[in-house]
């Protein structure tokens, strides 16, 4: 699972934080970042393959990749962003 933390969300993280002026954005942008880190995965890994054997959490394959992959960038980007921006506020 840790795996899944990738550096790219960690940075996009510290640039959303730095970049916007208010919490509420930040939070929406994370969203957004959720997004396309799924699309980049999507891209790069190709269509998400069934394996026998393999338990599906959310029903199909693309729909368990998605939730998972989107839930894990917009966790971590968020956090990162939350501290980044609690960081600036407080100097």
């Amino acid at each position: 699972m840790i795996s899944l933390i990738s550096f790219q969300d960690i940075i996009a993280g510290v640039l959303i934080g730095a970049v916007n002026e208010s919490w509420p954005i930040i939070f929406v942008v994370s969203i957004g970042w959720g997004f396309i880190s799924w699309i980049l995965v999507s891209i790069t890994t190709g269509k998400a393959q069934y394996k026998p054997g393999t338990r599906l959490f959310f029903g199909s394959p693309a729909l368990s990749r998605f939730i998972v992959w989107w839930t894990t960038a917009f966790c971590v980007s968020l956090f990162f962003a939350s501290v980044t921006y609690l960081v600036r506020q407080l100097l």
